[in-house]
């Protein structure tokens, strides 16, 4: 009776080890689910880097020998964002210049553009990235990062945005998976209305700066879950030189 008393109590043991390994499971396939919503610039379906250049002469251009210049640049927006990480971005992403956008897999949005001084003086300048108009709260789960140069993507001087938010038991999860899959420091948004906002000062004439811009989804974020489903974001980057 004995023997058969431990048994039984095994037997259930067993199974709750089985029903939590099941709660487990169904909680980080949660984290990981499909964020769905759609980035896109102030034209429907395009994002825009864009030049008020107040008088002074400074031009954009997505070409490795600076050709073409312009005072603004498009590229295809995202529709169905996915739930990218950090690790998930290649670490060659600011080789190259223009659209590097991973559009049917990974889903993010990445674009290399020289910004270039064309006058006789050096200049100083504010990039800021602006939000349009929101849908939801797609703000909550998403990252941009800005790369200087031709760094790699792990280069602690890569500046990571995120929304500031309190500390919570989702966030320490969210820091905990991080810490196994690819930690990263992040900087709060500005405001919900500006995302980031980055001076150059002295830029020298005719030299290019150049600017990788990569923005997706934190799939291992808490609030990554299908009640993102729908969400927008209309945002564009503006660029004004003194």
């Amino acid at each position: 009776m004995e023997f058969e008393y431990k048994k039984i109590r095994w037997e259930k043991r067993l199974r709750h080890m089985r029903v939590s390994t099941i709660a487990i499971l169904v909680s980080l396939i949660l984290l990981i689910m499909f964020a769905g919503f759609t980035i896109y610039g102030n034209k429907v379906g395009n994002f825009i880097v864009n030049i008020n250049n107040g008088g002074v002469r400074i031009a954009l251009s997505a070409k490795e020998d600076m050709s073409e210049r312009s005072s603004r640049l498009t590229f295809s927006g995202l529709s169905g964002q996915g739930e990218t990480t950090f690790v998930d971005i290649p670490s060659d992403i600011s080789n190259g210049m223009g659209d590097k956008s991973d559009k049917l897999v990974l889903r993010y949005l990445a674009y290399s553009f020289y910004l270039i001084n064309e006058s006789e003086n050096g200049v100083d300048y504010v990039m800021d990235l602006n939000v349009i108009d929101t849908v939801g709260d797609p703000l909550s789960v998403l990252r941009v990062m800005v790369i200087e140069g031709d760094k790699p993507t792990n280069d602690p001087s890569n500046m990571i945005f995120a929304k500031d938010e309190p500390t919570t038991a989702a966030q320490e999860v969210l820091k905990a998976t991080l810490l196994r899959y690819g930690y990263y420091e992040t900087r709060p948004f500005v405001s919900d209305s500006v995302l980031f906002s980055i001076r150059g000062r002295d830029l020298p004439p005719e030299v290019g700066q150049k600017y990788t811009v990569v923005i997706w989804t934190e799939g291992w974020d808490a609030q990554c879950t299908d009640d993102r489903l729908g969400d927008r974001v209309k945002m564009q980057i503006d660029i004004l030189a003194s």
